[in-house]
């Protein structure tokens, strides 16, 4: 299972989400969007680089009220995760690298402040406080 970030009261806050008027969802997205930036940034700089593919295809990127990085390279989980894969038959096993989780671990203070920061901005505009 993926390392993640917890945040106690998600859920309520999910909830509210959903009832947001859409150009506030849109704010959060842009909150969200930015904070995944910083993981998906960093997951490009501690990528493998054997030609340089996997890590320019790590995008973060928002669904609903969720963000999350990614990568749609067929190969991008097994760096990821590790194991083995089976080109022609030979087996070849890739070691876990990790450079998403290793990217959300080391930067989740400066993820926390991204989503704080962003959050106070989006409740003054709309007068939460």
């Amino acid at each position: 299972m993926a390392d993640a970030v917890r945040i106690e009261g998600l859920a309520q806050l999910r909830r509210d989400l959903r009832r947001m008027q859409p150009e506030t969802l849109r704010e959060v997205r842009g909150v969200l969007k930015d904070a995944a930036t910083v993981v998906a940034r960093r997951a490009q700089a501690t990528a493998p680089k054997r030609t340089g593919n996997l890590a320019d295809s790590y995008r973060a990127g928002t669904a609903g009220n969720t963000a999350f990085v990614r990568s749609r390279l067929p190969y991008a989980g097994v760096h990821e995760y590790g194991g083995t894969i089976r080109p022609r038959g030979t087996p070849i096993v890739i070691k876990r690298s990790a450079p998403i989780t290793t990217a959300l671990r080391d930067n989740e203070d400066q993820i926390v402040k991204k989503v704080s920061d962003g959050m106070d901005r989006v409740a003054r505009r709309n007068g939460w406080r």
